[in-house]
């Protein structure tokens, strides 16, 4: 059987530690990196409180600090998005490089049917900056995207699924 303490993943802009504190209780070798030190700071107290062990570093998922092929997997939980499209792709290729020849890469963004998409100030195609209406409200800068360049911006990975969810808030659209 496979020894989780064995696999090596990263937690990409993980904030104060939602998903780090998930891969580490599940005894995964756990990476986490975030730009805030305040999260960070927020991660390693909760980590240390259910003594839990993760390398954790405050730093740029523009330039990713680890060497070529090093991670089995890496997860980013609504991150990326918020970012130009240069810089995302950007962050991807540090992913892709990063990561093992096998490894897996998990990544959420929100779509154009996202309610606030075309509100606020436009940067650039698909995105925006301070979105006026739904959960996007007071976000700062949103990169939305759709699955045609998903495919785009993830063309360096051999396998690509994209999988599509859609919510409401309120009953709106």
């Amino acid at each position: 059987s496979l020894d989780r303490s064995k696999v090596r993943i990263l937690d990409l802009g993980c904030g104060p530690g939602a998903n780090t504190w998930y891969i580490a209780r599940e005894g995964f070798d756990t990476y986490a990196i975030d730009g805030s030190e305040e999260a960070i700071k927020l991660l390693n107290e909760r980590m240390s409180k259910e003594n839990l062990r993760c390398h954790s570093y405050v730093g740029d998922v523009v330039e990713l600090p680890f060497a070529e092929n090093f991670f089995d997997a890496v997860v980013e939980v609504e991150c990326i998005y918020s970012n130009t499209l240069s810089n995302i792709q950007k962050i991807i290729s540090q992913v892709h490089r990063v990561l093992k020849p096998k490894g897996k890469f998990y990544s959420q963004f929100f779509g154009k049917g996202t309610l606030g998409f075309g509100t606020g100030e436009k940067i650039e195609e698909g995105t925006y900056k301070n979105v006026t209406i739904g959960e996007m409200n007071g976000m700062g800068l949103i990169h939305f995207t759709d699955s045609s360049e998903i495919k785009k911006l993830f063309s360096m990975f051999k396998e690509i699924k994209v999988e599509r969810v859609d919510r409401t808030i309120n009953n709106q659209n």
